[in-house]
């Protein structure tokens, strides 16, 4: 079972706010034996803060979607790799959603995403999606108030963020 702030405080015998406020660096009036006995007890007792409950508050998650139409593929492999390292570095988590080229995955990702609480989303686009089903992604994203990326596939009339790479310039340089 997971411990929770309550036994951190029947525990120790403190408030559950005096736990709160030593846990959120707020205790400038807390004695310091009062700190580390709190600390102690949180170390001892294994207490990690809830991420859901501390995005709830914060309305943040620390995390990121990551939708691409084909993981098998070394383009969207590799740029999955990096934008994970880079999350990772700056301490961000990461949800990876494969699509496998499908339009209905990419609106039910988007959903998903959004349900799960992400912070923003980089999007690639399924291969199978034409001007009015990219246009129905773009809307839901918005719909959602998801700050979005679009990445490699976009729709130029989009109103929206975009990395686009030019594979034909790509191409040429490495030839």
């Amino acid at each position: 079972m997971r411990t929770t702030i309550k036994d951190i405080a029947n525990y120790t015998g403190f408030s559950v706010t005096t736990i709160s406020l030593v846990l959120n660096n707020k205790a400038d009036k807390i004695p310091k034996s009062t700190k580390n006995k709190i600390l102690d007890a949180v170390e001892k007792l294994n207490y990690h803060p809830n991420q859901l409950a501390v995005g709830l508050v914060k309305k943040r998650t620390q995390t990121i979607g990551l939708i691409i139409s084909d993981v098998s593929n070394v383009f969207f492999s590799t740029l999955a790799k990096g934008v994970e390292d880079s999350c990772r570095s700056q301490g961000w988590n990461l949800i990876l959603c494969n699509t496998n080229d499908k339009h209905e995955r990419d609106m039910s990702y988007i959903q998903v995403l959004a349900n799960k609480g992400v912070d923003g989303i980089l999007f690639c686009m399924a291969r199978d999606s034409d001007k009015k089903k990219t246009e129905e992604s773009i809307q839901l994203l918005k719909k959602l108030k998801i700050p979005f990326v679009m990445i490699d596939r976009y729709l130029e009339e989009a109103d929206c963020s975009s990395v686009i790479v030019d594979h034909r310039q790509g191409g040429y340089a490495a030839v």
